[in-house]
């Protein structure tokens, strides 16, 4: 499960997904697909390789193709740039993690 928080605090979304299948949760609107990859695409208008990034939170790989990482894990918490050039459209995510 993803969940997506806006800077206020304010939950903005949900995602929650199996290898069979996704779920993605929006106030009262719930939308089911057939992979977490789909559910991406509609969200976003990209495939995101999710469970990558979910590794990449903490550690600095898998590899993905067409991704270029950049991550670091100063005492503020873990920030972690990821870049797609291929294939289009472009991609950037910044994410930022809270030290624990």
């Amino acid at each position: 499960e993803l969940s997506i928080i806006s800077p206020l605090g304010t939950t903005l979304a949900v995602a929650r997904w199996t290898p069979h299948n996704a779920q993605l949760l929006q106030g009262q609107k719930v939308q089911d697909f057939a992979s977490i990859e789909d559910l991406t695409l509609q969200l976003t208008g990209a495939a995101l390789p999710l469970p990558a990034l979910l590794a990449w939170l903490d550690v600095d790989g898998p590899t993905v193709p067409g991704w270029q990482l950049n991550a670091e894990s100063p005492s503020s918490g873990r920030r972690v740039f990821a870049k797609r050039d291929t294939p289009l459209p472009a991609l950037q995510l910044t994410l930022l993690l809270d030290p624990p």
